[in-house]
């Protein structure tokens, strides 16, 4: 009720006490991110304290807080659900601040945990406000950065160079050289990744307008 009543401080009082509270469901399988999805202030307190299986969650309609905040975010917008953007408008603002916990909470995560495929991508796009959509792709393009070669290569003894100046025995080498193979696999698997991600997008796609906005941010077809 705290939510419902856009009560901050009752909802933060709740959370002090009760901090599981933050994982309950309601009849419909709302969690409290679902009931806070138009209601910016609280959802951000709320989300200090959401993991990522919070985040996944799906009520009874199969949408999670993510898609009901995209969804009523063209319902708050001066320009509802057409492709001109806002000015001075905070219907974007809670789609915002799930899609932020969303990439923060992934980037912690093995691949094969991220989830980052919506089911129904097209009509979650058209559904939203304009700033909301383009929030939601420019996501989608820091996601999709991660998977990329370039953000793979983490193991700092790709080096031909030993830091501390000693001559590399043949053991080093070898080493290195294994550890090399290994690296390039894996910016294999995340360059198939990252145009998995692109070829996807674009087969769900059906209106010119979405396919404009994701080829603005970089996103095309792999031939």
């Amino acid at each position: 009720m705290a939510i419902i009543n856009n009560d901050p401080d009752e909802v933060d009082r709740i959370l002090r006490r009760f901090p599981d509270s933050i994982a309950e469901l309601d009849l419909y399988k709302r969690s409290p991110l679902h009931l806070a999805s138009t209601r910016p202030e609280i959802l951000g307190r709320l989300l200090e304290l959401a993991d990522f299986s919070i985040l996944k969650q799906r009520d009874g309609t199969g949408a999670n807080a993510l898609d009901m905040a995209m969804a009523l975010s063209s319902r708050h917008c001066v320009n509802g659900r057409e492709y001109v953007r806002c000015r001075e408008c905070s219907c974007y603002l809670c789609a915002k601040y799930l899609l932020n916990a969303t990439y923060n909470l992934i980037r912690t995560l093995p691949l094969q945990e991220w989830d980052i495929y919506p089911p129904v991508l097209s009509q979650l796009l058209e559904d939203s406000s304009e700033l909301a959509r383009r929030h939601y792709i420019f996501h989608l393009g820091k996601i999709r950065s991660l998977l990329r070669p370039v953000h793979a290569l983490t193991n700092k003894n790709l080096s031909t160079k030993q830091e501390d100046g000693k001559k590399r025995t043949a053991s080093d080498k070898q080493g290195s050289y294994l550890r090399s193979q290994g690296q390039l696999q894996i910016c294999d698997e995340a360059d198939g990744a990252a145009g998995s991600l692109s070829d996807w997008i674009f087969q769900q796609i059906r209106s010119v307008n979405l396919a404009q906005l994701f080829y603005r941010h970089g996103f095309m077809i792999s031939i």
